[in-house]
């Protein structure tokens, strides 16, 4: 969970809402604790994340084997999805595109002409199958 849904008066909100910033840092996790194959933060428990989070400690990086599944493009675009600052993380449709892209991310300069609604981007990023009729 995003940094301003555990505690949104840190950010200046007056309540925990999802946006597609705090999706785009869920995202973010879901990719490290894939790759990793363990949660972030393992062995800690709930309260112990909790004051890590808001803290600003985010996972580090993986060292041994699951060191090579993290190329320096991927790393740098999950260390982006976590920044504290909402408005800082790239919209959606860029980790989409630098999933897309073998972990290279596009230039940060394009991530303001990208913005927009995420799941629209999304759904405009794969074409709609129909199954048999």
């Amino acid at each position: 969970m995003s940094p301003e849904l555990i505690d949104p008066s840190k950010f200046n909100l007056k309540e925990s809402c999802p946006t597609t910033h705090s999706g785009c840092y869920a995202l973010g996790m879901v990719i490290y604790e894939v790759l990793c194959e363990q949660v972030p933060f393992a062995p800690h428990d709930g309260t112990d994340i909790i004051s890590r989070i808001l803290g600003g400690e985010r996972p580090g990086r993986p060292q041994g084997r699951e060191w090579v599944r993290f190329k320096t493009g991927l790393w740098r675009l999950l260390e982006d999805c976590w920044k504290a600052q909402p408005d800082d993380r790239p919209c959606l449709h860029i980790v989409l595109r630098c999933l897309q892209g073998g972990g290279k991310p596009p230039a940060r300069q394009q991530w303001g002409s990208l913005k927009g609604g995420w799941l629209a981007s999304f759904r405009n990023g794969f074409r709609v199958v129909k199954g048999p009729t």
